[in-house]
């Protein structure tokens, strides 16, 4: 009988030397998996459980009536559990890793938040809300470190193992947590960093301008997606060809001056500054997405003429590189860490005028200035077992690529139709930013009725 769920599918290819096959062979899975694990032991969640209390709380939840003594002695026992969480609480709150895991999140919350957990005798002072608020950070990031499968930091290492269906499942711990640590930039923090140097005075003139893509220079008419071309004079038609992200801008206004079209630099700065403004081009420190784009932006800073210009701004990338490597000094010491990340806070906002956080109070990856990437120590095998337990993957694999085969179908027939009627209405050739323009639509067009009847085939595959 045909599976009703891979009809029509292409064949799979076959594994090849980097796959390890499943299943029915049709498809593979990599041999090299990257594993997430938490940085503390998983047992550590049970020292902040009190499950005798908690059994005993279900009972007399579920009694028809329960007597003035029984209620007193679980209020006693209660209280007793209570005192000995909190005397939990305060000594996973005092440990040096778990202040440093906290720091690297967010020095603030352990400034203001764990900190202060200390000036309280644990059973002597009243648990009142602010307190009890710090006991539930605690518990919170504790939890977290854990049991939960993160990527962030030692306290969220990863390890990259190997998968191999002809061995059993082999692990040989290591006697260290980590194989290695690195500290990176996040991308916004060196980007923002860019944005104030190119705003110092001078700095424009050996910025390098660069077209946006969807602009296309025809003659003296400038082309945009599903627009009537836009008629420019000569100079600025000159000035958009030249702006290619190589040249910067003193050598474009040069060659526009010499070419007679202008009569001085200053029109083209000021031709730079309005296709600036319609956003046809950008103008600035542009960085590539890079894990590292400090290097990037250090090269684009040494090429800059103006000698004392290249110095001054090559001196606050140094000054932020230095406050990065007076945190990496710090790495696991919390109350070091937390004075170097606040060093870093304070040159980063010296340099910038820019606040050193983003997306305040939001679940965000990326919100401070530093993040680590740390590789987990171990040496481990996944073995047949675990290649057989995938096995029954195999039938939603073939399910997605049914899906996935009959979305692009649709897709193809619509991009079709639509090519066929933007060449009859702007003749041929099309350029491809009018078509992504134009095709940004369809997913909210009559593309989206032919999904509902995709979606209802798949229903109706999985029914039989």
């Amino acid at each position: 009988m045909t599976n009703p769920l891979t009809a029509e599918a292409p064949a799979a290819q076959p594994a090849d030397d980097h796959l390890v096959p499943l299943g029915g062979g049709r498809f593979g899975v990599w041999k090299h998996v990257l594993v997430r694990s938490p940085g503390f032991p998983a047992e550590g969640v049970a020292r902040l459980a009190a499950p005798r209390l908690a059994r005993r709380a279900d009972e007399l939840a579920a009694a028809e009536d329960v007597s003035d003594d029984e209620w007193s002695s679980f209020r006693r026992s209660f209280a007793d559990d209570l005192g000995a969480l909190e005397g939990q609480v305060q000594e996973i709150a005092r440990d040096g890793r778990f202040q440093a895991a906290v720091a690297w999140q967010n020095h603030h919350a352990l400034r203001r938040g764990i900190w202060p957990l200390f000036d309280r005798t644990p059973g002597e002072d009243a648990r009142n809300s602010k307190y009890r608020q710090r006991e539930q950070l605690v518990t919170a990031y504790w939890q977290r470190y854990c049991v939960k499968n993160d990527s962030i930091g030692f306290f969220g290492p990863v390890g990259w193992v190997r998968l191999d269906n002809g061995s059993p499942t082999r692990l040989e711990p290591a006697d260290r947590l980590l194989e290695s640590a690195e500290i990176f930039f996040e991308y916004w923090a060196i980007a923002r960093l860019a944005e104030a140097l190119a705003a110092q005075e001078g700095m424009a003139d050996w910025l390098a301008p660069w077209r946006a893509g969807f602009v296309r220079v025809d003659g003296d008419r400038v082309v945009l997606p599903s627009q009537t071309a836009v008629e420019v004079s000569p100079a600025v038609a000159e000035v958009l060809r030249r702006s290619d992200g190589i040249r910067p801008a003193r050598e474009i206004a040069g060659a526009v001056v010499e070419a007679g079209l202008v009569a001085g630099a200053d029109e083209v700065s000021a031709i730079l500054a309005d296709l600036r403004k319609r956003r046809w081009i950008s103008w600035g420190l542009g960085l590539p997405l890079t894990p590292r784009p400090e290097e990037p932006l250090r090269r684009r800073l040494e090429r800059i003429g103006d000698a004392e210009l290249r110095d001054r701004s090559l001196a606050q990338l140094d000054r932020l590189e230095h406050a990065r490597a007076q945190v990496a000094e710090s790495f696991d010491d919390a109350p070091s860490l937390v004075e170097s990340l606040d060093g870093l806070d304070e040159t980063f906002s010296a340099i910038t005028s820019a606040a050193p956080t983003r997306k305040s109070g939001k679940m965000y990856g990326g919100r401070t200035l530093l993040y680590t990437d740390c590789r987990r120590a171990l040496d481990l095998e996944l073995g047949s077992e675990i290649v057989e337990a995938l096995a029954p993957l195999d039938l939603l694999l073939h399910s997605g690529r049914w899906l996935t085969c009959q979305v692009a179908k649709v897709l193809r027939e619509e991009l079709v139709a639509l090519h066929r009627r933007l060449v009859e209405r702007d003749g041929a050739p099309l350029s491809l930013s009018t078509l992504w323009f134009e095709a940004l639509s369809l997913l909210h067009g009559t593309a989206l009725s032919k999904f509902d009847r995709v979606e209802s085939e798949l229903r109706a595959r999985w029914a039989q």
